[in-house]
């Protein structure tokens, strides 16, 4: 079997071309949340790409710049329902199509977060059936963030997933390290695992053991990477970069930036222009990093204010009464967070999703109050809450700025390009990350 698809995806039912497309457009991507569509955006800018970020899916008449190389569609399709998860994955990929775009990317998180029926594979399922594409790949390691593949198994700095934190994670526990494991629990379609010993080989050693699979049989099928070091994404890029559709983490963005060696003077759109004022840190994430970047902040910097799921219920914690202690604070940054720790704990009648979503609801009011009220800095850990908080400050399209740590960059809305946000996935970061994201807006690692 060629290792070549050569799909042509604007033939495809409802990915007919208009005169809105950009003739420059690259690749569409989809993301199945908004830090992971600010991670993912940053690699393909780091590899020299003019990118756009843009929450949600914009009116079909939308036109983005001529100069824009990448789109990158921010959904809230993570943890909602299979259905939901589909419908929105599938009209954003028509809506990037009908843009222009050549290739497309699914990107999900490099711990492949989903829900134990899984939202993953049904998008992927989806995509191959709708657009007639025969197979892709499955990569979501990112091996600057510790994340690997190995042997077929999915490692978090060194572990196992299924037995790492991920294992306890509220919305999205992990019961499986193995991604064939993982994909024959959600897709509909057989996984074939090519390792990183494989891929050391080299291209036609790769060619021939896909040969081998007899895969001309199977419908549609996927086909699981080894990846552990920096060198397999080149090996990747280089056998498999010009598929129709590649999905994973952010891992391969880079080096699939780089492949189209096309632009000598890539776009200086984004002003690195420092900007002062005050700033708000909003922490839902309950991950052991973010645990670990609240105190170090808190350490290094006071003012601080707890959010508890268990007051917010009781009414002793309100939005107004949380704002009233934050407008009356001297502290030019403040931090709120709420670890979690009493979601799962504490009793109500009240399921564990809508626990999360009143802490979201609360966290998302503070940032848009915030915002419209003087602040212009706004950092955001973990993947929901930032969902909801970017929806509330009701900001569409983004340019990417300066890079906090590597999958993290600056965003700088289109309509307010003196306001700074930086919104991270749970598991990202040193410990220093909340600091250093401030003094790289405030200017001092410009």
């Amino acid at each position: 079997m060629s290792l070549a698809n050569n799909v042509d995806l604007k033939k495809e039912e409802g990915a007919k071309m208009t005169d809105s497309c950009n003739s420059n457009l690259l690749i569409g991507c989809v993301a199945d949340d908004f830090t992971g569509a600010s991670d993912i955006a940053s690699f393909f800018s780091m590899g020299g790409l003019n990118v756009l970020l843009i929450n949600n899916i914009p009116d079909i008449n939308y036109k983005p710049d001529n100069d824009i190389q990448v789109i990158v569609i921010a959904l809230k399709s993570r943890t909602v329902e299979v259905e939901q998860a589909v419908e929105d994955s599938l009209n954003a990929f028509r809506f990037l199509l009908n843009k222009g775009c050549k290739q497309l990317y699914f990107k999900y998180c490099s711990t492949f977060d989903s829900t134990k029926r899984g939202n993953i594979g049904p998008v992927i399922d989806a995509i191959l059936e709708e657009f007639n594409i025969k197979y892709t790949i499955i990569s979501p390691a990112l091996p600057v963030n510790g994340r690997i593949v190995k042997n077929g198994n999915l490692y978090v700095n060194g572990i196992q997933l299924a037995e790492s934190s991920m294992r306890n994670h509220p919305l999205t526990p992990m019961w499986a390290s193995r991604i064939s494991e993982l994909m024959k629990d959600q897709g509909k379609y057989k996984t074939y695992e090519i390792t990183g010993d494989i891929l050391n080989e080299g291209k036609n050693k790769v060619k021939n053991y896909i040969d081998g699979l007899l895969l001309e049989e199977e419908e549609h099928f996927y086909l699981a990477l080894g990846y552990y070091n920096d060198d397999h994404a080149k090996k990747i890029i280089d056998i498999f970069g010009r598929l129709p559709l590649l999905t994973g983490s952010s891992g391969l963005a880079y080096e699939l930036a780089k492949s189209y060696c096309i632009n000598q003077n890539k776009k200086e759109n984004v002003s690195n222009k420092a900007i002062d004022g005050r700033g708000i840190i909003i922490s839902g994430s309950c991950s052991i990093s973010t645990v670990n970047q609240i105190e170090d902040y808190i350490c290094k910097c006071g003012y601080s204010l707890e959010i508890s799921l268990e007051k917010l219920i009781n009414g002793d914690q309100t939005v107004e009464n949380l704002l009233d202690k934050i407008y009356n604070s001297t502290s030019k940054n403040i931090l709120i967070y709420s670890c979690n720790k009493d979601i799962s704990s504490y009793e109500s009648n009240i399921s564990q999703r809508e626990k999360s979503e009143i802490l979201e609801h609360v966290m998302a009011e503070i940032g848009k109050d915030v915002i419209s009220n003087g602040f212009n800095k706004i950092i955001v850990a973990g993947g929901e809450t930032s969902g909801s908080v970017t929806k509330a400050l009701g900001f569409n399209s983004y340019l990417i700025g300066p890079i906090v740590s590597p999958g993290v960059p600056v965003l700088i809305p289109e309509g307010n390009t003196d306001i700074r946000i930086v919104l991270k996935s749970g598991n990202f970061g040193d410990r220093d990350f909340f600091t250093r994201a401030l003094d790289l807006i405030e200017g001092d690692f410009y």
